[in-house]
């Protein structure tokens, strides 16, 4: 899965690629709703060519051109260190502006006055996009563009049937991805390095 766009037409100077962004020139197809990175302010001139909209929005002083969407940084040609460390920054961020979209809340039973079941059942929509259930520890389910959490420890301390809320949502959903011994998580966590929050958006990752 790719999250963003990096388009450059020159080397990108101590950067090692990653596998969830797309690396691009502005010849290439490209999807714009991808938060995206362009690379040489000399650069951008060509990338006016394709999208005008954006040139009243262009700064030297400020390298953010739409929130979580557009981005540019240096060539290393017109400034070494920031080239470098620009283009690290978009890398490891990009799955913040990329995620930045869904909406997460964790449905603590405590501060949801959640004691049965029933109360449970009124939390959830109609239907269920995906659940995610890490290591029977945490459910993450997905509706549309938000994502909730469910912690099985703190509704089991409460004396709520874990196995119950468990078919709840298996019988709501379209896609249950069980984790049980958190094999997936670890695959994504290689993919998307320095990632913190990711356990809670492999929901919205993994089809």
């Amino acid at each position: 899965m790719k999250i963003g766009n990096i388009i450059r037409n020159s080397e990108l100077v101590n950067h090692v690629e990653v596998k969830y962004l797309n690396y691009l020139t502005v010849d290439d197809e490209i999807d714009w709703n991808l938060p995206t990175l362009i690379v040489g302010w000399q650069y951008l001139k060509e990338f006016i060519k394709i999208k005008p909209e954006i040139q009243k929005d262009l700064s030297i002083l400020n390298k953010t051109i739409d929130p979580n969407k557009l981005y540019w940084e240096f060539a290393f040609s017109e400034n070494k260190q920031e080239h470098v460390n620009g283009v690290e920054e978009f890398a490891i961020n990009s799955a913040k502006f990329y995620f930045n979209k869904y909406d997460y809340q964790c449905i603590y039973p405590i501060f949801y006055d959640i004691y049965t079941v029933t109360d449970f059942t009124n939390y959830l929509p109609y239907s269920i996009d995906r659940v995610y259930n890490y290591k029977n520890e945490m459910i993450y389910f997905l509706y549309a563009t938000d994502i909730f959490g469910i912690d099985l420890k703190s509704y089991k301390f409460y004396g709520l049937d874990i196995d119950t809320i468990l078919k709840l949502l298996i019988n709501k959903t379209k896609s249950f991805i069980p984790d049980i011994e958190g094999k997936l998580f670890q695959e994504q966590a290689k993919i998307f390095i320095n990632f913190r929050e990711l356990k809670r958006y492999i929901v919205a990752i993994v089809q």
